[in-house]
């Protein structure tokens, strides 16, 4: 039987297998970001990325890593809250969600991520506090509430893009890796739900009895335990060498043309356009394009940041004059 001081180091020491599950996401997601890759330099059918299985794919990985959130909020601050690892903990994420957003206005400011998973995990940490000192169910009852919100609460009132944050407004705005607080938030309260009604079951012993053994696992297990290091440097080194092997080895097949209106179509399909104005629009934005000499450098993927700036700028415009004839 363990005696009580071993049970307070279990406690608050790191359980492997909660790491091995968080590694294990993170392989999902360097596959997920791999897919993408692929598809934006031409190796693989740019539709790819904008069907509803790969949209599920990407879901699933998020809903991981936004469940372990949740119960590792238990693991760490049930049953003494530890104030000082938990304001560092959540400052570190703070930081990095900035710098996530930083990166991404700099380099894609088309689409930049202003409120991706790691912001969802900063706000949704801070938002689950309370509910580490109630019963299971009020968290239980929060993520029914939070998961059903968009269904109940989405309104023009928050289509405003101080409120994009929320989830409830009536179109999902144009930007990467978006996970706003409703539904997601319902997805960490569920997390910290089910690991409170672990601990009443002794959940946590039983969880921190597998140890790895493996090479395989002990590296499964280091990866999730650096996890948000590695979320910050594997898509721009990915990224960076899918960008390497396109130019040593650029990919065959369709042509350069027959790919940007695939991957046009495909996104603005993808958004709730109906076909024939997204095939007007991609040949409009085409037409300017050609007309701004920089049509060979788009097919190429050579833009620079201003003028990808300007090509979102050129397909809204071109969006809203074909809508606009569609609807006269």
């Amino acid at each position: 039987m363990l005696n009580v001081s071993l049970l307070r180091r279990r406690r608050a020491g790191r359980i492997p297998l909660i790491d091995a599950v968080r590694g294990a996401a993170l392989l999902a997601m360097f596959v997920f970001h791999l897919t993408w890759d692929f598809s934006y330099f031409g190796y693989l059918d740019s539709h790819i990325v904008f069907e509803r299985g790969f949209g599920i794919f990407g879901d699933t990985i998020g809903s991981s890593f936004l469940g372990i959130v949740g119960a590792s909020l238990v693991l760490a601050h049930a049953p003494k809250f530890r104030p000082r690892a938990y304001w560092r903990h959540l400052a570190t994420i703070v930081v990095a969600a900035a710098a996530v957003s930083l990166a991404t206005y700099v380099f894609i400011p088309d689409g930049f991520i202003f409120f991706g998973i790691l912001h969802c995990i900063a706000l949704g940490s801070l938002i689950a506090l309370p509910f580490l000192f109630l019963h299971w169910w009020a968290a239980a009852l929060a993520a029914v509430l939070a998961i059903a919100a968009p269904r109940l609460f989405v309104s023009p009132t928050f289509d405003a893009p101080m409120w994009w944050w929320t989830g409830l407004s009536t179109f999902e705005p144009h930007t990467n890796d978006y996970r706003p607080m409703l539904p997601w938030l319902g997805v960490l309260l569920c997390g910290l739900a089910l690991m409170k009604i672990g601990d009443r079951l002794a959940l946590r012993e039983l969880l921190a009895r597998w140890q790895p053994r493996s090479f395989f696992s002990r590296g499964i297990v280091f990866g999730g335990r650096h996890s948000l290091a590695i979320y910050l440097v594997h898509q721009p080194i990915l990224f960076g060498l899918v960008s390497l092997l396109a130019t040593i080895a650029p990919p065959q097949g369709e042509s350069g043309d027959a790919r940007f209106f695939s991957s046009c179509q495909a996104q603005c399909e993808g958004a709730g356009q109906p076909n024939p104005v997204c095939s007007a629009a991609c040949t409009c934005l085409a037409d300017e394009l050609r007309e701004q000499a920089l049509w060979a450098r788009t097919i190429a993927n050579q833009l620079q940041t201003a003028e990808r700036k300007h090509l979102g700028e050129m397909a809204r415009s071109c969006l809203r004059e074909k809508r606009r004839l569609n609807e006269e």
